[in-house]
């Protein structure tokens, strides 16, 4: 694993880019994670959960902005989405917004520049909040096209957690059977990672044929020396890697 130690981590990257003489954009990528929701389903606490992300994006001021696991309840006072309005002023937006128990869900997309096409991509009621979308952007005389993702999840939950934390702590309170558990962690590893490639080789065939310059944001719920990462760094270029911290 050591040549791959690099996608994990970079201490050489570059603090800033130079300036060229087109125009400059600034991207940015948030996965919301439903507002907060997965903690607490207090109306309150989303909403601090959500205030806390804006302020982020409020004090950044991208001029292209990909969020995932948008979410907005459907008894909330404040609509996420006007909120969003009010703070990136003119800019266009694509929505991938779907309703699921009175709520809605999906992927959002804020480009200061116009936006001339956006759709999904291989979209089905079973992906849940897992979408792929794309948008077509002109900035000047050039058009970019956009990939906002959100890649399918293992979907831990609690218990899974749990059992995690008794391998290494001896005095963790509940113990479960070391097969139960394994078992119940390697069917999700399977069904995710199966799901996901799927899901990567739809996508990396529809940027294949893309006409424009590529910008790929998004949650991909991998690893950097999976499958699905390796696929995108065929195509392009990973901004971490070149940055760094």
């Amino acid at each position: 694993g050591i040549p791959l130690v690099f996608r994990y981590y970079q201490y050489a990257g570059v603090d800033d880019v130079e300036e060229s003489q087109g125009t400059r954009l600034k991207t940015m990528t948030y996965n919301m994670q439903l507002c907060g929701a997965y903690r607490n389903n207090r109306p309150e606490v989303q909403e601090s959960y959500r205030n806390n992300i804006f302020s982020v994006i409020e004090e950044t001021k991208p001029d292209l902005l990909c969020m995932q696991e948008f979410y907005q309840s459907s008894t909330s006072l404040y609509h996420t989405t006007n909120l969003l309005d009010r703070m990136l002023p003119g800019y266009y937006c694509y929505p991938d917004i779907r309703e699921l128990s009175s709520n809605y869900i999906g992927n959002l997309f804020y480009s200061r520049y116009p936006i001339v096409q956006a759709d999904c991509i291989g979209q089905s009621p079973d992906l849940d909040n897992h979408a792929v979308t794309y948008a077509d952007v002109v900035v000047g005389k050039d058009t970019f096209r956009i990939y906002n993702l959100h890649l399918k999840s293992v979907q831990f939950q609690q218990q899974d957690y749990d059992f995690a934390q008794q391998l290494t702590d001896a005095n963790f309170v509940g113990r479960e059977p070391l097969t139960t558990g394994s078992r119940r962690i390697l069917k999700k590893l399977k069904v995710a990672y199966a799901a996901r490639t799927q899901q990567v080789d739809s996508i990396v065939r529809h940027m294949d044929n893309s006409p424009y310059p590529l910008i790929v944001c998004g949650d991909l719920n991998d690893i950097p020396c999976s499958y699905t990462f390796q696929q995108f760094k065929k195509r392009l270029s990973d901004s971490y890697m070149s940055s760094g911290l």
